[in-house]
């Protein structure tokens, strides 16, 4: 599967997201979880870790 060009990062509550309008949303419904899906916006309280070379960049960027 080639690398996406946007950032990807995997929530603390399982599941993957993008940041669209300032906001992380599901490109990947978390397991266990029926009440959130794909589209749907991650829990504000749930961290991320960046798992793609852009999201990387991304945090990079933001931070220094």
């Amino acid at each position: 599967m080639a690398e996406k060009n946007y950032p990807i990062y995997a929530t603390q509550g399982g599941g993957t997201v993008r940041e669209i309008g300032g906001r992380f949303i599901f490109i990947e419904a978390p397991p266990n979880i029926p009440s959130l899906g794909i589209g749907d916006e991650m829990p504000s309280e749930w961290g991320i870790v960046a798992i793609n070379k852009a999201a990387r960049q991304s945090l990079e960027e933001e931070f220094y």
